[in-house]
């Protein structure tokens, strides 16, 4: 009995692998003869939830039959996900199983799997992998790659090469997925994205896609441990009827047409930041202006509108993240530094007299720092222009003890040890702006440029980050 207990503990927690792929056929599970009373929907070219039916062709046999885009994966919370899978055969369709991601990868260890160590993902079986190994699960995820069969790039109108490698997919075409930074990779991959998904009509697969990049950071071939497990019943639904809704795939926007950088030296600030100064702001963790502290679990007293102060810097949920804004649990603060969950917004400037420390409502009318982009530490382009009644003034009162690049509402916010250099790109290459910093912290307006999906890449010296920032 001990012996079968340690065999049965054993079989239960399994180490593995997880790859990826998206090939668009007909799932292996909405056959009957597979499925074993439990049949996986199936859906038409035009994504339309089909009659599952042994009739149906697969579309990877010239049939009419594909994947339905629903099937995408996604985040449930910070460490929790969904997905399917095609596992090894003998068939396990409508089997569940978590998986606890370990910090390894299967061909490499870097920072983008250490950075997902601890997250479960609790899959359900769709598929079967005649190429899946005993100790390998195959993420169904847009841009994973085809695989042995190709589907997809017909059914969305783009070419094979498209889609990235053959196996892997999109990630698999970032350069040195497995030793560069998680927001190096995180930051290709996210591009790619939009590139292949970004069309009116692709938002389950852009959602999905993008899961990979920001839940799952971009982590190349990871590995895990895995355990059977009963199949939560939103699973269970997705895996037969359709998901509802698309997810919305845009960010909020900011209205105003110049570009203006807002920056003070680091000398400059530790001077202000005093009382004396006039001018306080708090940030030591307390409110901003009518930005509070994050509640916690408990609803956001203004909804998806709800500003939040972490670290002294103001926050609000990403509008393109709908409904899910007004979960809780969103609102403990932990997740600021995802621009998937939140955006950057610019801080209220409290005004106070030297005298007193109640802040006053900020002035539409005033600013104790000029709407100018010609600040000595910062060099503008010529293009580049200013308009007071464009600018939403912001202050920092830090010096820069770091160096640190962040997506704020249409721009970059940066804090510069010594000196940086930002370039922009647009999506087909072609640097569109370049600019120079001096030490402090600097808030970059980019309202002058066309909307739309740009690179950032930011050099500290020998240092860089990469970041993607939409413009609306």
């Amino acid at each position: 009995m001990l012996m079968l207990l340690l065999v049965s503990l054993t079989a239960n927690a399994q180490g593995g692998w997880m790859s990826r792929y998206w090939d668009g056929c007909k799932p292996s599970c909405s056959w009957s003869s597979n499925a074993k009373g439990n049949a996986a929907k199936e859906c038409n070219k035009q994504n339309q939830l089909m009659t599952t039916s042994d009739q149906n062709r697969s579309s990877c046999d010239n049939g009419t039959s594909y994947t339905c885009w629903d099937m995408s994966p996604w985040q449930v919370d910070a460490n929790t996900a969904y997905g399917f899978v095609a596992s090894h055969p003998p068939n396990n369709c409508g089997a569940c199983f978590e998986l606890t991601f370990t910090g390894e990868g299967e061909h490499g260890t870097g920072p983008s799997h250490r950075a997902i160590q601890g997250k479960k993902l609790i899959v359900m079986a769709s598929n079967i992998g005649g190429d899946v190994n005993p100790n390998q699960f195959d993420l169904l995820v847009p841009g994973g790659g085809v695989g042995n069969f190709d589907a997809f790039s017909n059914q969305i109108g783009v070419s094979k090469s498209d889609l990235g490698a053959q196996y892997g997919g999109l990630l698999a075409a970032c350069p040195d997925v497995n030793n560069k930074s998680a927001a190096d990779n995180q930051s290709c991959l996210r591009q790619k994205c939009s590139q292949v998904f970004g069309k009116s009509g692709l938002e389950w697969l852009k959602a999905g896609c993008d899961f990979y990049a920001n839940w799952l950071m971009a982590a190349n071939n990871p590995k895990y441990t895995s355990r059977s497990v009963s199949c939560p019943a939103e699973l269970s639904n997705r895996y037969k009827q359709s998901g509802g809704t698309p997810p919305a795939t845009s960010s909020g926007s900011v209205t105003g047409s110049s570009s203006s950088v807002i920056s003070q030296s680091s000398s400059s600030i530790a001077s202000s930041s005093s009382l004396g100064g006039g001018i306080s702001s708090s940030t030591g963790g307390g409110n901003i202006g009518n930005c509070i502290t994050p509640p916690g679990q408990v609803n956001p007293p203004n909804g998806a509108e709800t500003c939040i102060t972490v670290n002294g810097k103001c926050y609000k949920c990403n509008s393109a993240r709908g409904q899910d804004c007004l979960s809780t649990w969103l609102w403990d603060g932990k997740q600021v530094d995802s621009d998937w969950w939140f955006t950057s917004v610019s801080c209220p400037v409290v005004a106070v007299s030297s005298s007193s420390s109640t802040p006053s409502p900020p002035s539409s009318s005033s600013s104790s720092i000029p709407a100018s982009s010609s600040s000595s530490s910062v060099n503008v382009p010529e293009s580049s222009s200013s308009s007071d009644d464009a600018i939403e003034p912001v202050l920092f009162f830090q010096a820069a003890n770091s160096n640190g690049a962040h997506i704020q509402a249409n721009g970059i916010y940066l804090r510069v040890m010594n000196n940086a250099k930002l370039e922009l790109f647009d999506l087909r290459g072609k640097s569109v702006k370049k600019m120079n910093f001096s030490n402090g912290v600097h808030s970059v307006q980019l309202n002058d440029l066309p909307k739309g999906l740009y690179l950032a890449k930011v050099s500290f010296g020998s240092e860089r980050k990469i970041l993607r920032i939409p413009l609306r």
